[in-house]
């Protein structure tokens, strides 16, 4: 009797065993197992890893995951298209580009260079914070050289005549190469006409720290105090509306219910994929969204999985195995 209870206490431990060990395994079911950072170059039809081996997606929601991530290198094609299979040779860095063109490039010693073929440019001009001009660099005065004499953080305000530097100063840019250098800088305050059409000649004294905004509007905003404020003018509505980070919405406030206060009981964090009509979260239950501010705020937050149709299109309604 003993022996047959020591065997069955031997046989359950080795099933639990095998249990716990596959438990993992089965868990990447329930989401994407991509390693979006070993992609090297991704196709319609699948992708090269960074040891340059092919890999087909296992599904269309592999394949979206990655072309919706940040800093992907996907090509909306198959990778056949290309020589050598899609696979790209990049000989350059893209930092020591100072200015690159349909035709080649600048490097920062002021040397120039040509392209080695169309990928090493596309390359370059999907690189975030490039400063890649769609033409040949003869097109412009000293052949496509640019001597910015400013730097960009000096700007407070940029304008199509010219712009106010932090002390209040106002400078004419010395060229049009000049305008277009701030214009396409990340995170500048360029407004596309003169600067005289707004009041005080387009300087702008701001009352807000963008970051107290908890949600903005076109006629005003609330605090994160719960606090509503009108605008001061216009100027401080557009200035808000085009801060990075901003929560602005384009239409009056009284247009939603609780006047456009929005009480979120969601945390962004929570939700594995989201949809028109809903989301799951990532205990993989179904929730429809309260309101269309809710679905909206999750669509707009920073690193969402939001798909703009409804979930049961979708094999598995939804869930990406």
């Amino acid at each position: 009797m003993y022996k047959a209870l020591n065997g069955a206490i031997v046989v359950l431990s080795v099933i639990g065993g095998t249990l716990l060990t596959q438990a993992p395994v089965n868990a990447q079911g329930f989401g994407i197992s991509l390693d979006v950072g070993n992609v090297a170059f991704g196709y319609k039809d699948g992708y090269w890893d960074r040891d340059h081996h092919w890999h087909h997606w296992r599904n269309r929601d592999e394949a979206r995951y990655y072309r919706n991530a940040p800093g992907n290198r996907y090509n909306d094609y198959r990778h056949d298209r290309d020589g050598n299979q899609g696979w790209q040779e990049i000989a350059f860095n893209a930092n020591d580009v100072a200015f690159g063109f349909q035709d080649g490039y600048w490097d920062r010693s002021h040397r120039w260079h040509q392209w080695r073929n169309d990928q090493e440019m596309r390359y370059y001009r999907n690189t975030p914070g490039n400063q890649y001009s769609d033409y040949r660099h003869d097109r412009d005065g000293n052949q496509g050289w640019r001597d910015v004499a400013f730097n960009v953080n000096d700007v407070a305000f940029g304008f199509q005549d010219g712009y106010w530097d932090r002390s209040h100063r106002w400078d004419q840019w010395r060229n049009e190469q000049d305008r277009r250098y701030y214009r396409n800088a990340p995170g500048n305050q360029y407004s596309d006409y003169h600067h005289d059409r707004d009041g005080n000649q387009g300087w702008r004294g701001l009352s807000i720290n963008v970051s107290d905004v908890a949600f903005g509007y076109q006629d005003g905003y609330w605090d994160r105090s719960h606090q509503w404020h009108q605008w001061r003018n216009d100027q401080e509505m557009r200035d808000y509306r085009n801060a990075q980070g901003n929560r602005y919405n384009d239409y009056r406030h009284d247009r939603d219910q609780d006047q456009g206060w929005r009480g979120l009981s969601l945390n962004v964090g929570d939700v594995a994929f989201g949809y028109q009509d809903g989301y799951w979260d990532r205990s993989h239950q179904w929730h429809q969204w309260r309101n269309d501010q809710e679905m909206r705020d999750y669509r707009n937050a920073q690193g969402n999985q939001y798909n703009d149709y409804r979930h049961d299109r979708d094999n598995d309604q939804g869930w990406h195995q």
